[in-house]
């Protein structure tokens, strides 16, 4: 998620992320909705970081 982009709030996403027992958020600044692409390194550590839990 973009933090410049910010379109459901700080707020709905502490109420959301809770709801989903396995939910993780990443804010990666200057990311787009393309996130996979335009950082693709960011965005495999993460989910490589994400899938490695198990």
């Amino acid at each position: 998620m973009s933090d410049s982009q910010d379109v459901f709030g700080s707020a709905c996403r502490a109420r959301k992320v809770p709801s989903k027992p396995d939910a993780r958020l990443h804010v990666l600044p200057h990311a787009g909705h393309w996130i996979q692409v335009g950082q693709a390194e960011r965005f495999v550590a993460v989910a490589r970081l994400f899938l490695a839990e198990e």
